[in-house]
């Protein structure tokens, strides 16, 4: 029953804010322009493919040689298990711009770049998107070096019997 309660309420909370956006049609002179892009996606296990709720999410967005970063979770409960939403202002990114979005859970991390793209554009109402989804994989960074260091090891010792 609680889950239901913050899937309304979530809801609820999202539908609202569409509402107001969709009362300031163009050419309404009393709107309020509202410039946002929006980067969403699903956060996932690569071996199942299962949703991976509360995943730390790093999203930078790079526009005109700056990034700009959102950190926020993927959420836990309900059907929007795994998806994670970042708004930015349109000062920081717009379509065309690239995003890397990041995602660690435990010993599971998983980095996928994407591009933002023009959704709607009005005189009120102006909304680039991006979806960008990211799979969660073991983190290989300690085996990794085990083996960079033992092959170089091996690369001096052959170098230095070939002498």
């Amino acid at each position: 029953m609680n889950k239901t309660l913050k899937l309304i309420a979530l809801s609820v909370i999202f539908l609202v804010s569409l509402g107001f956006v969709a009362a300031c049609e163009d050419g309404d002179p009393d709107c309020v322009p509202v410039e946002k892009t929006l980067v969403k996606g699903e956060i996932t296990y690569a071996d199942s493919g299962d949703e991976a709720g509360k995943a730390f999410v790093n999203v930078t967005c790079y526009h005109d040689g700056e990034e700009y970063s959102r950190i926020t979770k993927s959420l836990k409960y309900g059907e929007w298990k795994g998806w994670y939403f970042v708004y930015f202002p349109q000062s920081q990114c717009v379509a065309g711009d690239e995003v890397v979005v990041k995602a660690t859970k435990g010993d599971l991390t998983g980095e996928v770049k994407g591009l933002v793209e023009d959704f709607k554009s009005g005189k009120c109402f102006d909304l680039d998107l991006a979806r960008v989804d990211v799979p969660l994989v073991p983190e290989f960074g300690t085996v990794i070096a085990m083996l960079t260091a033992l092959s170089a090891l091996g690369v001096f010792f052959i170098v230095r019997r070939s002498k």
